[in-house]
């Protein structure tokens, strides 16, 4: 299995990383990406040759015009050809969307929406002598409205790149897929959910009462990946314990949809 990981020295995309050098063996060929060197070296040098792993280290940013070139040109030269690519890095930015600038809009579209569109651009053509797939990394703020505005709209045009590439690739054989998550316990968001009181507001708004561990993303990334997603294609998968279906419940207090026979015996009984 030859894949590229963006966003590979941490969270998610290390935990991706981990993921397929534990199942495939020595049948995973890895190419890491992220603009952090020295972690990305780190995660690369816990891989490589473990179990028979390969795992190689391109650190650069992949929002510059070179870096999907570099990245398929290494797949190419390297391990011959590419079977999947997990587009998983990503940057945030909180504010209202009205309130931002030209600056603003052009980072956040030029590593969220422009880098995974120009890599799936560069790499299309050994994915299809693959019949391979991708995985975009999305999120719930792409369906939702935020306090994290323009990168909610950055968001939201990712997960429709995924489904027109679907559409487009698909003709030729190549998958392609997205994972949105909720809230992940990342280095990322170490800072936010360090404050306790921070952290237990955010938990009891998920049905399941605890955030994500990045190694439950991966495990959902490495199925869309595999064979056994064979037949999906074009989704957008939330993986975020029912979060995004608690909008109504959020607005709500105990007892307030409570049925009229509970709150009025006289009720229950002429009935």
């Amino acid at each position: 299995m030859r894949v590229i990981v963006t966003g590979a020295a941490s969270g998610i995309g290390a935990a991706i990383s981990r993921k397929l050098a534990a199942v495939y063996g020595p049948q995973a060929k890895l190419i890491l990406s992220d603009l952090n060197a020295p972690a990305l070296d780190a995660v690369a040098r816990q891989l490589d040759g473990v179990d028979g792993c390969r795992a190689i280290a391109v650190a650069g940013d992949i929002s510059m015009a070179q870096a999907p070139h570099e990245l398929a040109q290494t797949a190419r030269k390297e391990f011959g050809g590419l079977d999947a690519l997990f587009s998983n890095v990503g940057i945030s930015g909180r504010g209202q969307v009205i309130d931002a600038g030209i600056e603003d809009w052009d980072k956040l579209f030029a590593v969220n929406v422009r880098a995974p569109l120009f890599l799936v651009q560069a790499v299309a053509g050994l994915l299809e002598q693959s019949r391979g797939s991708v995985v975009m990394t999305t999120s719930m703020c792409g369906s939702h409205p935020s306090p994290l505005g323009p990168y909610s709209v950055t968001k939201a045009a990712l997960v429709m790149l995924m489904k027109q590439l679907s559409v487009e690739l698909g003709r030729k054989g190549v998958r392609v897929n997205s994972i949105s998550p909720s809230w992940v316990e990342t280095a990322a968001s170490v800072q936010l959910f360090s404050n306790p009181e921070m952290r237990q507001r955010k938990e009891s708004h998920v049905p399941l009462g605890r955030l994500a561990a990045p190694e439950e993303l991966a495990d959902v990334a490495a199925f869309l990946i595999s064979r056994d997603a064979r037949y999906v294609s074009g989704v957008d998968l939330q993986v975020d314990a029912a979060f995004a279906n608690t909008l109504i419940y959020a607005t709500q207090k105990e007892g307030d949809w409570d049925p009229p026979a509970r709150r009025d015996p006289a009720l229950s009984a002429s009935a």
